[in-house]
C-alpha cells in the first residue's frame, strides 16, 4: 500500500528539449516520472524525476523501445527535421510516418493516453495554401493518433515566440548527420481493397517487370527480395522481410546487404511502407540507407533514379485503382 500511495505515474514526453517541452517538463515532474525524448539524451543528466532516452522518431523500434514503461505519452507538433544527409519527401509526409510510429508504439507498450499538442499555423506563414497545409497536416497527425486504439486527446496551441524553439529542440533529433545515409519518404495511392503488406509485395513485382531488360528480383518463401543486374551473380540489393515488427498497415524490409549498400553501414538500412489509417493513402519510406557509390555519383544517379521509379509506381497504383471501379 505505501508503494501504491508514493507511485508516480509515467509520462514520456516528446519535444523535451524545446521551449515547450521543458515548460511541461518543468511542471510535470512536481507529480509525475517523466521519461523525456531525445535524440541527444546524453547531453542531459537524469534528476530524480526525470529519465532522459535516446529517440530517433524516424525509427519506430527506438520509438517502442523508448516508451516502454510508460504510462501516458505527451506528443507535442514537430518541427520536421531529418538528421539524414539527403533527405526526399514533404515534411507533411514525414509528419504522417513519424505519427505512424509513435501511434503503434504507444498501442504496443499498453498505454492508457496520448495527449497530442498541437501548434496553429506560425503567423509568419501568411500563403493560404501553406497555410492549409500545415493545418491538414496537424490534423492528419491527429487522425492517425486517435488510430491507434489508445485513448487520444488534443490541446491546440498558438505558436510559441521563442528562439529555443529549432528543429533541432522540437524534434529532439541528432544535429545533421556526418555519414553518408539517406531518407527518402513517399506517399502513394492504394487500390480500395489493398493494405500495406500487399503494396510491400506488390512493389518488388511491379519493380521486377518494369526492369525486366536490366535485373533481375527473386523472391524466397520467406519474402526476402534479391536485386541482380543481368548476367551478374552478385546482388545489388538484398532486402530482408522482418515479419515480427509487420502487419497488414505497416509492412518492413531490413536493407541487409548487396553492392549498393555501404558494407560498414548496414545495420539500419530499411524500407517500410506505413498505411495512412481511414484512407487508401500509404508512406513509403527508406531510412538510414548508406550507399556505396561515392556520395557525388549516388546523388545525381541511385537518388534521381529512386525518385523517378516511385513516382511511376504512384502513378500505377493510381491507373490501377481507376481500372478496378
Amino acid at each position: 500500500m505505501d508503494q501504491e500511495k508514493h507511485y508516480r505515474p509515467v509520462i514520456a514526453l516528446t519535444g523535451a528539449s524545446g521551449h515547450i517541452g521543458q515548460y511541461l517538463m518543468t511542471e510535470l515532474q512536481k507529480n509525475y516520472h517523466i521519461i523525456a525524448l531525445s535524440g541527444r539524451a546524453d547531453l542531459h543528466k537524469d534528476t530524480e524525476h526525470v529519465t532522459w532516452r535516446p529517440c530517433d522518431f524516424f525509427s519506430y523500434d527506438d520509438v517502442e523501445e523508448a516508451l516502454r514503461g510508460a504510462d501516458y505519452a505527451i506528443y507535442i507538433s514537430q518541427f520536421i527535421y531529418s538528421s539524414a544527409k539527403l533527405t526526399q519527401g514533404r515534411s507533411e509526409d514525414m509528419d504522417a510516418i513519424l505519427a505512424g510510429h509513435f501511434a503503434r508504439a504507444a498501442q504496443r507498450n499498453k498505454m492508457k493516453k496520448i495527449i497530442y499538442i498541437s501548434t496553429m499555423p506560425p503567423a509568419e506563414i501568411d500563403n493560404k495554401d501553406d497555410r492549409s497545409r500545415h493545418l491538414q497536416s496537424r490534423l492528419e497527425v491527429e487522425q492517425i493518433l486517435s488510430s491507434s486504439g489508445v485513448p487520444a486527446v488534443t490541446f491546440w496551441i498558438e505558436p510559441f515566440d521563442s528562439p529555443s524553439i529549432t528543429p533541432y529542440s522540437m524534434m529532439g533529433l541528432a544535429k545533421k548527420s556526418m555519414k553518408s545515409d539517406v531518407r527518402s519518404v513517399q506517399r502513394l495511392c492504394l487500390p480500395e481493397g489493398k493494405n500495406a503488406q500487399w503494396v510491400l509485395h506488390y512493389y518488388t513485382e511491379w519493380l521486377s517487370r518494369i526492369t525486366k531488360p536490366f535485373l533481375r528480383i527473386t523472391r524466397s518463401e520467406d519474402q526476402n527480395v534479391r536485386i541482380f543486374p543481368r548476367a551478374i551473380k552478385v546482388p545489388m540489393l538484398e532486402l530482408t522481410y522482418d515479419q515480427t515488427k509487420s502487419s497488414s498497415s505497416h509492412a518492413l524490409y531490413r536493407i541487409t546487404g548487396g553492392i549498393l549498400v555501404n558494407r560498414r553501414e548496414v545495420d539500419k538500412g530499411r524500407l517500410e511502407f506505413l498505411q495512412l489509417p481511414n484512407s487508401r493513402e500509404c508512406i513509403a519510406a527508406i531510412h538510414d540507407y548508406v550507399p556505396s557509390l561515392p556520395w557525388f555519383i549516388y546523388k545525381y544517379s541511385q537518388a534521381a533514379i529512386h525518385l523517378w521509379v516511385m513516382k511511376a509506381f504512384d502513378l500505377h497504383l493510381k491507373q490501377l485503382s481507376q481500372h478496378n471501379k
